[in-house]
This record gives C-alpha cells, structure tokens and sequence, in this order.
C-alpha cells in the first residue's frame, strides 16, 4: 500500500480541543511565504476529502471519534503521497478539524490552513485551502445571489433564488508577476436529479459575476476548481455522462475568449473522479493559464475519499501547449 497509517501518531490528533472555526486572514503584505521545493512549478489539486469532521455530535456518518480519528489520519497521509503546492478540499467542517489534519502529516510546516465557514447549516461542510503558497489577501466568502432559472441554462422551471453555500475566493502569486485569483466551490448535489438542476446553475451563474467582482481586477487569470456535483458537456467522461444542466458552460461565459477545462488534458478513459465512475470534480481556468498547463492527472492509487485527487501543473518555463488538448 502507498501508505502506512499505522505509522503515524494519533495519540497527537486532540479531537476534542476546541480552536477556530474559520481561518481566512492571510499574511501581511511582505510577510507571505513560499516553501515550495520548486518554485517555477505550481501543482494544485481539488479533492473532496469526504467528511473530515470530528465524528461526534455533527451531520458526519463517523460513529464516534475514532473513525474520524482514523480517517483524519487517511486523509493526511494521502495529502503526504501527493505532495502538492495547494489544495482545495471540500466537506471540511471547520479550521480546527484541519488544523489537526494537517499536524498529522509529515511535512505539516510547509502548509498553512486557511478557511471561511460558508453558509450550509444543513451539512456543516466548508471548502477549505491547504497551501505551501500564502494567500495575498484574506479569503473571502460571498453573500451574491442569483435568480433562476439563468440566461443560457438548460433545466427551465422551477423558479427562485440562490447563493453557494460553500465557496471562498482568494488571490495567490503563484510565479513572479502572475497573480491569480482562485475560486474554490462545492456546488449542490445531485447532478442528475431535475430537482435541483436549476438552482445549481443559479449557483453557477453566482460564480460567473463573482469573476467581475473588484476582488480580480488587475489578476494574471483565474482558476475556478473544486467539487461542482456536474458533469462536462465538452469533454464526456469515462462513465458516459451527459448532464442535464449548463454549469460547467454557465461558468465559462465569464471571460472573453473564455476559460478552459483542465479535462481537455485528459484522454476519455481517464476522465473520472469518483470510485463509482464519473467526473463531478473540475479545474476551469482563464485562457490566459493555458499555456502554462503543463499536465493534469487523476490519482487512482490514493482511496482515502469516495473521490479521487484532481491534479494540475503548472510550469512556469512552459510555452504553448495545444497539442496536449484533445479536441472534441
């Protein structure tokens, strides 16, 4: 097995501690860190953790503190074998619950957690930033809504109005000069069900005018990743899938000529980000990071979620890169 969590030491994981539940300041300005082993290279990863919660008195299906204490450790020693510059987690419950993850992991003094609870009183979940990059400003979390159903939507009927619950937005110098912003989201679930197709792409539509807000202007791009419970409509994934809505297209529109989707990089086969088949879990980003793209992969070996890591490179030394893309 790629990793031992026998090895690790839970007798350090204080579950029953209480700290901060939101974390979202960042450094001062000048004061942020970089502890990236290669800093011309920024790899960046999406993963929904499942659950990362303290597994008492909460929406969790742990039955107690030791298997969340368990899955705590699972998760970390994954994060460990991935060895990214950035992740964006999702079903986080809070800055203390990542906080003891990330002191379970090997190499916890390169990271920082960084996380604004969300408005999900239903499931209590948070998308959270673990990174070895500082933020250059605080994360935000927005309270923009949006009516549906949307211009350029698929699903029609029924009617109303709706923000995302769970979301943040940042910025981060990820090479000199290149300041992008990050939108990290877990949209509602439920990607085939009629029910919910339309609010999902008010969600979607809330993300389009987020990328017009004041947080961007002067940005080198964008990127927009995480767990959008939806498929692709360009890029078909392994399991077939066709979604019933314009999520993925909704959120696109934003930039003119446009954004990208890191799935591009992707043969067919392997376009699939959840143990039972599928790709639910996206990077979308602005034209002007293609070109440092420099690969995209699935991580099949590492099972700590009931969904897989999504990762991407970027390079700094990269040029131009459409030959990589798969045209469809």
């Amino acid at each position: 097995m790629y990793y031992q969590t026998g090895l690790l030491v839970l007798c350090t994981i204080a579950l029953g501690v209480q700290a901060d539940t939101s974390c979202p300041k960042a450094p001062n300005e000048g004061e942020g860190g970089d502890r990236r082993d290669d800093p011309t290279k920024f790899v960046i990863v999406t993963y929904n953790v499942n659950w990362l919660f303290p597994g008492w008195h909460d929406q969790s299906p742990w039955d107690g503190p030791d298997p969340a204490r368990h899955h705590i450790a699972e998760v970390a020693a994954a994060l460990d074998y991935i060895n990214a510059d950035a992740y964006v987690l999702q079903e986080v419950k809070d800055c203390d619950i990542l906080e003891v993850m990330r002191m379970t992991m090997r190499n916890a003094h390169l990271y920082r957690s960084y996380l604004i609870e969300g408005t999900d009183v239903t499931t209590g979940q948070n998308v959270a930033l673990l990174t070895k990059v500082d933020p250059k400003i605080d994360l935000h979390f927005s309270e923009f809504r949006s009516e549906y159903p949307v211009h350029g939507g698929a699903c029609g009927n029924p009617h109303g109005s709706t923000g995302v619950a769970k979301h943040f937005v940042t910025r981060m110098e990820i090479f000199p000069g290149i300041d992008i912003g990050i939108i990290g989201v877990h949209l509602l679930a439920w990607p085939m069900s009629w029910d919910r197709c339309s609010k999902r792409e008010g969600q979607a539509d809330v993300i389009r005018n987020l990328l017009h807000d004041n947080l961007f202007r002067g940005t080198s791009g964008a990127l927009v990743l995480g767990d959008f419970n939806d498929f692709s409509r360009q890029y078909i994934d392994a399991g077939g899938n066709i979604p019933l809505s314009n999520v993925i297209e909704i959120i696109k529109s934003s930039y003119v000529p446009g954004f990208s989707e890191s799935a591009g990089m992707l043969p067919w086969h392997l376009r699939s980000t959840h143990r039972e088949g599928g790709m639910q879990d996206h990077c979308l980003l602005s034209a002007s990071l293609v070109p440092y793209l420099s690969s995209v992969h699935v991580l099949r070996e590492v099972r700590a979620s009931d969904h897989l890591p999504l990762v991407m490179t970027f390079d700094m030394n990269n040029g131009p890169n459409s030959s990589w893309w798969y045209r469809e």
